[in-house]
């Protein structure tokens, strides 16, 4: 019966998921330029409509359309989630950081343009998160207490001068659980002007946000 009721919502929906999935394109084709900001906001809304449906099928990466020398591989599996690697070249030298994907039904590869501005400037880990649905029960529980311990195990696997870049986590919060952290190690900064999808995206992300990060982890090596 819980099947079949999602299976009606889903369906009811899908119109107005097209609608807004056109639409998206749509404003995207006037982002560049001097009111690209509004544009970039409602392309945003009818993004977030657009994939408010149930889908198991993962968008593609798109990060070989970053750089012809990127470099994908898994470092490391488990039952519910595989650690990937992201690199533009292998120099030696750039910062490693460990993008924690949210759990909240996202792909990792809904991540594209974080990574893309992070490869910049870094060796890129990121956690792609499995459907718990394709997980057999045999794997055991996977609770808060099994997710702190992946992303231990990960920084573990990803070695020493690691750091860690977390989308949708409160950063205050998460600062005050680190009590071994000394206070000049840690920093704050809050960006006028954007919304929840600004912060990680879009024109103040790469301009304003990110060079924030970038230093964060360079004054830190």
């Amino acid at each position: 019966m819980t099947y079949g009721s999602n299976k009606t919502v889903v369906e009811t929906g899908l119109p107005l998921r097209l609608f807004a999935s056109y639409a998206e394109k749509l404003f995207k084709l006037w982002e560049p330029g001097a009111f690209s900001p509004p544009f970039e906001r409602m392309a945003a809304y009818y993004e977030l409509v657009a994939l408010a449906g149930f889908t198991h099928i993962r968008p593609d990466c798109g990060i070989d359309l970053i750089a012809t020398r990127d470099r994908m591989h898994e470092v490391e599996e488990t039952p519910f989630c595989n650690l990937l690697k992201l690199a533009q070249r292998d120099i030696g030298g750039e910062p490693k950081v460990l993008l924690i994907a949210p759990m909240s039904g996202h792909f990792a590869t809904l991540l594209r343009n974080i990574v893309r501005t992070l490869l910049q400037d870094h060796k890129v880990y990121v956690t792609d998160w499995k459907n718990i649905r394709d997980t057999p029960l045999a794997a055991g529980v996977f609770d808060l207490h099994a997710f702190i311990q992946h992303i231990i195990d990960f920084i573990r696997t990803i070695g020493p001068q690691s750091h860690v870049a977390a989308v949708c986590q409160s950063t205050l919060a998460a600062q005050d659980l680190c009590t071994g952290l000394k206070p000049y190690m840690k920093s704050r900064h809050m960006q006028p002007g954007v919304g929840h999808y600004g912060v990680f995206s879009g024109r103040r992300w790469e301009t304003q946000v990110y060079p924030v990060l970038r230093n964060h982890v360079r004054a830190s090596l």
